[in-house]
């Protein structure tokens, strides 16, 4: 298991190529249970905990189904198994490294409400903020290369594919979260 963990972190610096990771259900499902513990600790004590596992389980669900919907129209579904590891490897490792910024995210989204005039008050980014920023940028990258590796694509068809896939994950999870006002991270326009 270490050894898994070490390969995620391998791909994630973009040193292990995703077809060098097991395409075993057990390497999948340590891969969705860390991505799944992860995604639970950054919105602990956020919000309701039934909501954190709902959110958390749907966006793993979201980027299996979506990831397999796209290999497929590419008939290459053989690889989802290895493909969805990759991924999920990836996100623990991000999730892991963003934890620890995840107080200044927050007082920057709190920040972020809008005036009673419909502006946005001015804020300063601060250096944890674009860590976390840079950190999300670079699992782009880290997705556009498992794309490109597992469907034998170019590198503009695997960011059309990776855009594609974080669109629509966060499409639908953000309307399942909308779901819950009280619990939706996204500022409320004030009237």
């Amino acid at each position: 298991m270490i050894n898994l963990l070490k390969a995620f972190v391998g791909v994630f610096l973009l040193k292990v190529k995703p077809q060098d990771l097991p395409a075993t259900q057990s390497a999948l499902q340590i891969a969705a249970v860390a991505a799944f513990i992860t995604e639970m600790a950054s919105l602990f004590g956020q919000i309701p905990l039934s909501v954190n596992v709902l959110v958390s389980l749907s966006k793993l669900a979201l980027f299996g189904g979506v990831l397999y919907l796209i290999l497929k129209l590419h008939q290459k579904s053989e690889r989802w198994t290895q493909t969805l590891t990759a991924i999920l490897g990836s996100l623990s490792v991000v999730n892991l490294l963003t934890l620890p910024f995840l107080p200044k995210l927050i007082e920057f989204m709190a920040n972020m409400k809008t005036t009673k005039d419909g502006t946005l008050p001015e804020v300063a980014l601060s250096p944890a903020l674009i860590l976390v920023f840079v950190l999300q940028l670079w699992f782009f990258v880290v997705l556009v290369r498992i794309l490109k590796e597992a469907m034998e694509i170019s590198t503009a068809r695997a960011v059309i594919n990776s855009l594609m896939i974080v669109y629509l994950v966060s499409l639908i999870l953000g309307s399942i979260v909308s779901q819950f006002p009280s619990v939706s991270p996204l500022p409320v326009p004030t009237q």
